[in-house]
């Protein structure tokens, strides 16, 4: 039996925990034997995964900072996470986007935040910025300390590469979606709203103002169309509120809806009567959210920039980055030609295929038998 840690410590509710949550999934599911640790500090994420793994008797997950501000957590792992590794007789630690000291343990990072190679560099006064830098330190730390450096884009290890140079052992995973998880494909109705689908946070690179502006060029070349935005994500008005007042001044404000957050079941339900998933973000190690809406049998239309064209491959349109006219263009044709609509999501259905949980659980439990055997000749059973 092979005890893998999970090093989860850092994790906040979004798309790191999803990613944590699909990799314990699959890598359980894919092959019975092992025996898994969580380390986990936030206790909204130790809730969620939890409740993921109540019936899993191999996942445990464990506290062993207790609760504490990111500093004091920094540097904990720094300096107590090796010991804590020994004591639960570790074989082998998977991190997230970080590399920190793991004594005898053989350590792979899974690489799933763009902004750690490619973050505009500000003010060492400005609020937070100390603890991104010490953040973007320890994930090129990994690049070369890292017994293995998996990446969830080719773009991602690309520009991994290209920025800093030589990386140990580097490979390409995707995460991709839960097995089977595809919903029924509906007939697309024209007769009633169009509704856009947006799934977004307030970060800046998200791009959203273009989302609005992408609506206001809609009603002004289809003005008979009852075209309508839902904006998923934050807390609502609250987490938009630039969005707000823009919607206002381009006078479309009773279009747009702002959902705040939704769970997969209620974002599935919203998708069955969309027209698309609408995507402005810039920057993205991999485009999660274009998998989800081709789940929910949605096609996706992003930006034709980073990992995103890779990401969608053939299931998907894309259009320039803040170019307003041209999202408008790509809606339209799934508007007018439904055949297109249809081609996209049969592309999506088959995307997915490949694209599953337990795929990407098997790749990790290749690399930890690689790993875990290099230190000594054999995977320690005895522990």
């Amino acid at each position: 039996m092979t005890h893998i840690v999970l090093n989860a410590l850092s994790l906040r509710p979004g798309g790191g925990l999803q990613v944590a949550q699909a990799l314990l999934h699959g890598m359980n599911h894919s092959e019975a034997g092992h025996r898994y640790t969580v380390l986990c500090s936030d206790p909204t994420s130790i809730g969620v995964l939890t409740k993921a793994f109540a019936n899993t008797s191999d996942i445990e997950v464990i506290n062993p900072v207790g609760r504490t501000n990111n500093m004091v957590l920094f540097v904990w792992q720094m300096t107590q996470l090796a010991t804590t590794l020994k004591s639960l007789r570790a074989d082998v630690m998977i991190g997230l986007n970080h590399h920190f000291p793991s004594g005898q343990v053989p350590q792979i990072v899974y690489h799933v935040n763009v902004l750690r190679f490619d973050r505009p560099v500000r003010g060492i006064v400005q609020s937070g910025e100390v603890a991104d830098r010490l953040r973007d330190w320890r994930a090129r730390c990994a690049l070369t300390r890292a017994a293995a450096n998996v990446m969830e884009s080719g773009y991602l290890l690309d520009l991994a590469a290209r920025k800093l140079g030589a990386i140990n052992d580097p490979s390409v995973v995707y995460i991709g979606q839960r097995s089977g998880q595809v919903e029924q494909v509906t007939q697309h109705r024209i007769d009633g709203p169009q509704t856009l689908l947006a799934l977004t946070s307030a970060q800046l690179h998200k791009d959203n103002p273009a989302l609005i502006h992408t609506l206001a060029e809609l009603v002004r070349l289809r003005p008979q169309v009852d075209w309508r935005l839902e904006i998923a994500g934050g807390k609502g008005k609250v987490s938009f509120a630039d969005l707000v007042a823009l919607s206002d001044t381009l006078g479309v404000s009773d279009r747009v809806a702002f959902l705040g957050f939704q769970d997969h079941a209620m974002l599935a339900e919203r998708a069955a009567t969309a027209l698309c998933l609408i995507s402005t973000s810039r920057v993205e190690s991999f485009s999660m959210v274009s998998l989800e809406a081709m789940s929910w049998a949605c096609p996706p239309v992003v930006c034709d920039a980073t990992s995103m064209p890779e990401s969608i491959g053939d299931a998907g349109l894309l259009a320039q980055p803040g170019d307003a006219a041209g999202f408008a263009k790509q809606v339209l044709r799934l508007y007018e030609q439904p055949d297109l609509r249809n081609d996209l999501i049969s592309s999506g259905t088959q995307r997915l295929a490949g694209l599953t949980w337990q795929s990407a659980g098997a790749a990790f439990l290749d690399l930890v038998k690689n790993n875990v055997c290099s230190v000594d000749g054999h995977s320690d059973t005895g522990k």
